[in-house]
């Protein structure tokens, strides 16, 4: 109850901002750290992963400092799918808003991948992927409490 709180405190801040206070992060990390139920090994770990992952920026800072909150709660791999999901929410998004245009993104992301096995950053300043983090995480608790 608690990580999904941080998650609509991040999702709104982000949306408005496009910013995650690092009050909030801060807060979300020292609970997450002392109620997790994952060894201390597992916990720096998933920490490490995730700061290695943010600096090759390919997520804003903020996004990787909240997946680090959610990594503390329950562990790298859940919230690897939150994170799988999410961004393929925000294509789906994106797709159904301008679907030319992220057409073209897609297109060019993958040719350079495949040509020249890098990956190009586009701006991640249009929008917020917190909001997306947030339903991803709804929409796994749901089915995670279904089955």
């Amino acid at each position: 109850m608690l990580l999904f709180l941080i998650l609509v405190i991040a999702a709104i801040w982000d949306y408005l901002y496009r910013k995650i206070p690092n009050w909030l992060i801060c807060i979300g990390l020292i609970i997450g750290w002392i109620s997790s139920p994952y060894s201390i090994f597992e916990r720096v770990l998933s920490l490490f992963i995730l700061f290695i992952i943010g600096m090759f920026g390919l997520m804003g800072l903020g996004d990787i400092k909240l997946w680090m909150v959610m990594a503390m709660f329950f562990g790298f791999i859940k919230s690897c799918y939150v994170i799988g999901l999410a961004a393929l929410l925000l294509i789906l998004h994106q797709f159904i808003k301008n679907w030319k245009n992220t057409m073209n993104i897609l297109t060019i992301s993958l040719k350079d991948f495949w040509l020249t096995k890098k990956i190009r950053i586009f701006d991640q300043i249009s929008y917020a992927f917190s909001p997306y983090i947030l339903i991803s995480f709804v929409i796994l608790q749901v089915i995670n409490r279904a089955c």
